[in-house]
């Protein structure tokens, strides 16, 4: 199955996965203290956390780091492997909506629930990146705020100007602190979880993906 990207499919995904990226993020710092949608960050506190002797912490944080390279690892494996079978390709997506389930339903402990929720969110970041030829990676803003400035000033400058991907960056950043905010609005007072918004939104995705005929082919 080959990629597409067309102004729809490019700007729909830069606003849909963000936003999910964006809840699943800040319910993770919420409820768990640790954000779960990328590792940059959590490598300083595993070797501080190593070093200053608090030993189970820091191999704590560095299985989340790990189950992230795996949730990435077994991805972009599946794509590879299958990205010529449409039904197949629904893989790695059923299974973050069956951890977003598992997360939102279960009794089991939060240290597990983060443990999914990174291997989660990594396999997310991989398959729209894939699904987008790497313009769209939901929570990775750390590279996305540099691909940004550059693209800009690349566009100003008449210098291999892509309007269509600086459009799409921009809503990338909007989509996900609109997630950021929602989970805030909505943990401070609602009988729901902010997870079944998570669940909802991996629905639409799905759908999205594999039903619509305007889509990635």
């Amino acid at each position: 199955m080959k990629t597409r990207l067309n102004n729809k499919n490019l700007l729909l995904w830069a606003a849909i996965l963000p936003f999910q990226a964006g809840l699943v993020a800040m319910m993770s710092v919420l409820h768990f203290a640790l954000m779960s949608t990328n590792v940059a960050g959590h490598f300083p506190r595993v070797f501080r956390e190593l070093l200053g002797q608090n030993v189970a912490d820091g191999l704590g944080i560095l299985f989340n780091i790990t189950l992230y390279f795996l949730g990435a690892l077994f991805t972009a494996y599946w794509v590879t492997r299958f990205s010529h079978n449409r039904r197949l390709m629904l893989m790695p997506y059923a299974m973050t909506l069956l951890i977003l389930i598992i997360v939102t339903t279960a009794s089991i402990s939060d240290a597990f629930k983060l443990n999914l929720l990174f291997f989660a969110m990594a396999n997310q970041n991989t398959f729209g990146a894939f699904s987008t030829e790497g313009v769209v990676k939901p929570s990775q803003l750390t590279g996305l705020l540099i691909d940004f400035a550059m693209n800009i000033v690349k566009w100003l400058t008449d210098k291999s100007p892509n309007l269509l991907i600086v459009k799409a960056q921009f809503v990338l950043i909007l989509s996900f602190s609109a997630g950021l905010i929602v989970v805030i609005l909505v943990d401070n007072g609602a009988a729901f979880s902010p997870f079944i918004l998570a669940i909802i939104m991996q629905l639409v995705i799905m759908y999205l993906y594999f039903f619509t005929k305007d889509d990635i082919e």
